[in-house]
């Protein structure tokens, strides 16, 4: 692949929509083509990727377009976003790769033409030429270690949670689940039984419904492992239905003001979430290490940060969020 020098001239930026696709356009002429292939469109968490990956594109003058499939989380359609961006000539492609089996032509191609390809789930490097994003066993261990201690706080004999996910057979959540389970059994003295596994299929009322089922079957449950962010928020919904604050643990996934009333409520014991402005613009600064052969990390983790219900007030005002 011939590399392209980058302009510096700052670019406009134009919201064009094709095939089912958003796309945020900042144009340059003779310049580096890159695309970031998102789950959805907006939200706390992808809307921020995509603000931080345009400030980037801009600063950089960068071609850069954010695509997402028209069924939000829908492999199969970014799979075919991927192909079309291969096909279009882009020099590097940055998404989520959460199924080896079906993103296999996309990674075979984009070596063969050598498009850089950075994902946000970590892969390996012989799948992609960065992983930029959440390391999901270590976010997982990170919201076991809050369910343990905040077990501890409430004087618990046992753990008996249920985890809850978008889907049941997605890899980069199941690494999550498995470090949340870790996590508790290694920071809690007391018995500890998952009761079970259930889909949330992006759905925060279908959280909300299942929860409410698991609890009425098992009476003795007292906490939930949210992996999606779907799950966090049908479980503060549970908690605040059955009157459960300070009773049961759930913890949030996002640092909205949402998040930070649920959290000062009871509903949620705290909430945390990564900066997802900063996974957009790293997206853009690892490629242009990649891209113009500089040294570089193959691993670049985005920080987990907590919010204590003590904590709220302080990082709403440092931050410019306002509560209700």
């Amino acid at each position: 692949m011939k590399k392209r020098l980058a302009v510096a001239a700052m670019a406009a930026v134009m919201t064009v929509s094709m095939m089912g696709m958003t796309s945020v356009a900042v144009q340059a002429d003779d310049t580096v083509k890159i695309v970031t292939i998102g789950v959805q469109s907006g939200g706390s968490y992808w809307g921020n990727i995509e603000k931080g990956f345009t400030e980037a594109c801009e600063e950089l003058g960068w071609e850069g377009d954010y695509w997402t499939p028209q069924n939000a989380g829908n492999d199969s359609e970014m799979v075919q976003l991927a192909e079309n961006a291969l096909t279009q000539g882009y020099d590097a492609i940055c998404m989520e790769i959460n199924d080896l089996d079906m993103y296999g032509d996309v990674i075979s191609r984009a070596k063969e033409d050598g498009v850089k390809l950075i994902s946000l789930t970590d892969v390996g490097e012989e799948n992609c030429d960065a992983f930029v994003g959440i390391d999901s066993y270590a976010s997982g261990y990170s919201q076991g270690e809050k369910i343990a201690e905040f077990a501890k706080q409430l004087e618990y004999d046992s753990i008996n949670y249920v985890t809850l996910m978008s889907t049941t057979d997605n890899a980069s959540q199941l690494k999550n689940r498995q470090g949340i389970a870790d996590a508790i059994a290694e920071n809690f003295d007391g018995e500890v039984n998952e009761i079970d596994i259930a889909a949330t299929d992006s759905n925060a009322a279908t959280a909300q419904d299942k929860l409410s089922a698991f609890y009425l079957a098992n009476p003795d449950l007292n906490a939930v492992a949210s992996v999606d962010l779907y799950a966090a928020l049908g479980a503060a919904q549970f908690v605040d239905e059955n009157g459960l604050e300070g009773k049961f643990i759930a913890t949030g996934l996002e640092l909205t003001a949402d998040a930070f009333n649920r959290v000062l409520d009871g509903d949620l014991m705290a909430t945390s979430s990564v900066d997802s402005v900063g996974i957009g613009k790293n997206f853009c600064y690892v490629a242009q290490k990649i891209l113009n052969g500089e040294d570089y990390d193959y691993s670049n983790p985005a920080e987990k940060i907590w919010v204590l219900p003590d904590e709220v007030e302080s990082y709403c005002a440092e931050n410019g969020i306002e509560l209700n």
